[in-house]
């Protein structure tokens, strides 16, 4: 067979399984990757394609081992390394992870989107200076990086420095107009400074940019906050209608409380409860959990919010506000 021939049947499979995995057929996907090695065994991405739908299915050594054959295959594409590193984060495996990122970068000197992968791994690790010195690196390669600045406003937002995170924000936003995240950002820290009236109106240019739910439940957070609470909830309903994420519900729930109005509230909690309980089922997580917690505290179902809080102190430590909350809640009962 001629070789062109075999490349585009082997397009054609490499198709067929991506279209597979994004409509969750995953063994589908599987049959058509290996379909795409029968053709070209020497095919340098199916191995990464494959480490994916192994990720969808949980079956995380499967995916590993994926991920090494990408990477022995073709040790310049930075996303095999990348890939394998996320997952091996996603484990707790979080030295592993480190390590493959800089072998990675022994290959691939200064690639910007490697060094923002180690960065998020030690942002699971709450290690924000390390953070900062991973923006500076990337900002010594390119001065006026995007990415690179963002970074950087973020990690001196963890270790509160406002101060400059805002002067990093504000670069941003004058350099790259048009990204939202650096007017959030001006607006998230203003709100730490207690200066809520200027996070609104740095909310108000974000979502002209850009109108993601989450924008606009972070708005209706300041908006209520600034004594506005009725603009507030406009802001939240138009969340909802973009994205039924649970954590709007209780999000719009506490401005209802802040409005006196009890029984809509109540109403809203427990249509919370329910998305809640249907993220959990998708993926128990520190987040879900804590959020679930939330809910049943709200609903005055404390014995149910303090088993929810512990599995979300179980599953993260370090969730003080988890940790504070079952004290609270067995404090009551106590009384």
């Amino acid at each position: 067979m001629f070789k062109f021939i075999k490349v585009y049947k082997a397009k054609s499979k490499l198709r067929c399984g991506l279209s597979n995995q994004r409509a969750g057929n995953f063994d589908e996907a599987l049959k058509c990757f290996d379909e795409v090695l029968e053709i070209l065994p020497d095919c340098k991405y199916v191995f990464g394609f494959k480490g994916t739908v192994y990720e969808d299915l949980n079956e995380f050594e499967k995916a590993l081992k994926c991920y090494d054959k990408a990477i022995t295959k073709n040790p310049d594409r930075f996303q095999s390394w990348n890939s394998k590193a996320i997952l091996l984060s996603k484990l707790n495996r979080n030295d592993e992870a480190i390590e493959c990122i800089n072998k990675g970068l022994e290959i691939n000197n200064d690639n910007i989107d490697l060094l923002l992968g180690k960065s998020d791994i030690f942002d699971n690790k709450r290690d924000y200076d390390k953070i900062l010195d991973i923006a500076n690196e990337i900002l010594e390669i390119a001065d006026n990086e995007e990415r690179g600045i963002h970074l950087k406003a973020y990690a001196f937002q963890m270790l509160g420095d406002l101060k400059n995170s805002f002067e990093c924000y504000h670069r941003l936003s004058e350099l790259y107009p048009k990204n939202a995240y650096g007017w959030y950002g001006l607006a998230s820290v203003s709100a730490e400074m207690g200066k809520l009236e200027d996070a609104c109106s740095y909310m108000k240019r974000t979502i002209k940019i850009d109108e993601d739910s989450y924008f606009y439940i972070m708005y209706g957070y300041y908006l209520n906050k600034a004594g506005n609470s009725k603009k507030g909830l406009q802001m939240v309903n138009k969340a909802l209608k973009i994205n039924q994420n649970p954590t709007y519900y209780y999000a719009k729930g506490k401005i209802l409380d802040n409005m006196g109005e009890e029984e809509e509230a109540v109403e809203n909690y427990k249509v919370g409860l329910k998305k809640a309980i249907e993220s959990l089922e998708i993926e128990s997580n520190p987040t879900n959990n804590y959020l679930l917690g939330s809910f049943f505290k709200r609903l005055n179902q404390n014995n149910k919010a303090i088993k929810s809080y512990e599995i979300a102190l179980k599953l993260d430590p370090e969730c003080e506000k988890a940790r504070n909350n079952i004290n609270e809640l067995k404090a009551e009962i106590i009384s």
